[in-house]
């Protein structure tokens, strides 16, 4: 939605049109043309005219869209789309420059138990820790993904296979070692790779 439409000449007194207020104004501003869209402009203009674009509350909301069609509402977690979309890049990426990845599907071995046990609440808690805990244990340009209940996937983007089997089983370590306390209970956590 343009919200502000300004026209007149450099230096001058520019006409203003508001289509959200409806209303025209006259007054006098310097108006300086910014070098970055001054090579778009041939010779030495008189008169400009700049559409100023609210973005927004709408930009906003259409990126809010986008972030959840892609992420896990619960986790912030990658969803099975955008990870695949993510897989698929860097399966391409190999093909392209012979770089390496590693893919791994991991599944919680507890998780059923804990929300059978203490309830859904208590489940969900549990997956915002481990996916705490995960994200603070890996290299920021991997990708964790929850695929829905307890399955999740891990890519390790631009990564040769030793170094990915040194991080997955440190990763497999943590997981196994981390105790989950709901209330009185407390739970052992662990992990499978599938």
């Amino acid at each position: 939605m343009i919200a502000m439409v300004l026209a007149g000449p450099i230096g001058g007194s520019v006409a203003v049109f508001a289509p959200l207020v409806s209303a025209y104004l006259a007054f006098s501003v310097p108006i300086i043309i910014p070098s970055a869209i001054r090579f778009l402009i041939e010779g030495d203009p008189q008169h400009i005219i700049l559409a100023l674009m609210l973005l927004t509350g709408e930009h906003q909301l259409a990126q809010e869209v986008i972030h959840q069609a892609k992420h896990d509402a619960l986790t912030g977690l990658v969803n099975w789309r955008e990870f695949m979309h993510r897989l698929e890049n860097a399966r391409a990426r190999g093909k392209r420059n012979g770089s390496e990845y590693v893919l791994c599907y991991m599944d919680l071995d507890p998780f059923k138990v804990v929300n059978d046990t203490a309830g859904h609440g208590a489940g969900d808690e549990l997956l915002k820790q481990l996916t705490s805990t995960l994200l603070s244990r890996g290299r920021g340009r991997d990708t964790l993904g929850r695929f829905g209940g307890d399955e999740f996937g891990l890519l390790l983007d631009n990564c040769e296979l030793d170094s990915g089997i040194q991080i997955v089983n440190s990763l497999l370590a943590c997981l196994n070692e981390f105790l989950f306390q709901w209330g009185e209970r407390v739970f052992q956590v662990g992990a499978r790779l599938c």
